[in-house]
C-alpha cells in the first residue's frame, strides 16, 4: 500500500481536512460497471449509507504497520487525496478511497470510487471492487443487486473468504436456507484450515 500512498512521517494535523475524491466512471455505458442495476447510481444511491467504523483498524493495518504512532483515518484520507491528485485512475487508490468512504458512511462517494476501481482494474482483480460494492449495497438492503455483484466476484475468484461470507449473508436475508448453509459451511471450513495453518 505504501507504494501507492507514500510512507510519509506523521505531520501535525491541519485545520482543513482533505478527503479523497474519485472520478466518475467513464461516460460510455458499460455492462461491466453494473450501472443497469437499480441500486447503483452516480447521482445518489436509493438508500442511506451506513458508517462502517469497524473496518477502520483492519483497513488501515497495512498502512500503519511498523509505525510508532498509527495514522488516523483522517490522516489517511489526506494521504489518499495527495496520492490521487497524481494518479486518479489507479484501481488500488480507488479501492482504498472507497474504504475511506465506507468507514465514513458515504455510499455515494464509495460507489463513485468503486465504479472507478471497476473501470480501471485488471480482470483478475475486479473482485476486490465488486465485493466492496456488494457490501455497500448489502448494508443498504439492496440484496438482489448485492447478490449479482457477489456472484460476479465469485466467478473471478471462488475461494475468496469475504465473497463467500457475504454470499452466505445475502442468502440468509433472502431466506435461501440450503444455499446459505452451503456458503457458510465453505467459509467455516476455510476458517478451520486457516487456524490449522497458523
Amino acid at each position: 500500500m505504501d507504494d501507492h500512498i507514500g510512507r510519509k512521517k506523521k505531520k501535525k494535523s491541519s485545520k482543513k481536512t482533505k478527503t479523497p475524491k474519485c472520478l466518475a466512471a467513464p461516460a460510455k455505458f458499460s455492462m461491466n460497471l453494473y450501472l443497469h442495476l437499480p441500486s447503483i447510481s452516480l447521482d445518489s444511491p436509493p438508500f442511506e449509507g451506513v458508517a462502517e467504523e469497524v473496518l477502520s483498524e483492519a483497513a488501515w493495518a497495512g498502512i500503519n504497520s511498523g509505525r510508532d504512532t498509527p495514522l488516523t483515518h483522517t490522516e489517511i484520507g489526506s494521504l489518499l487525496t495527495s496520492a490521487m491528485s497524481k494518479n486518479k485512475t489507479s484501481w488500488v487508490l480507488n479501492n482504498l478511497a472507497a474504504l475511506f468512504w465506507r468507514i465514513e458512511g458515504d455510499a455515494k462517494e464509495a460507489t463513485r470510487c468503486l465504479l472507478g476501481a471497476l473501470s480501471a482494474s485488471p480482470y483478475e482483480m475486479k473482485d476486490v471492487a465488486l465485493i466492496q460494492l456488494a457490501n455497500v449495497l448489502y448494508l443498504g438492503k439492496a440484496y438482489a443487486d448485492a447478490s449479482i455483484l457477489v456472484k460476479a466476484a465469485l466467478a473471478i475468484s471462488s475461494n475468496t473468504y469475504a465473497a463467500n461470507y457475504l454470499h452466505g449473508s445475502i442468502l440468509l436475508v433472502r431466506h435461501e436456507w440450503t444455499r446459505a448453509t452451503r456458503a457458510v459451511h465453505v467459509r467455516l471450513s476455510w476458517q478451520a484450515a486457516c487456524h490449522a495453518a497458523s
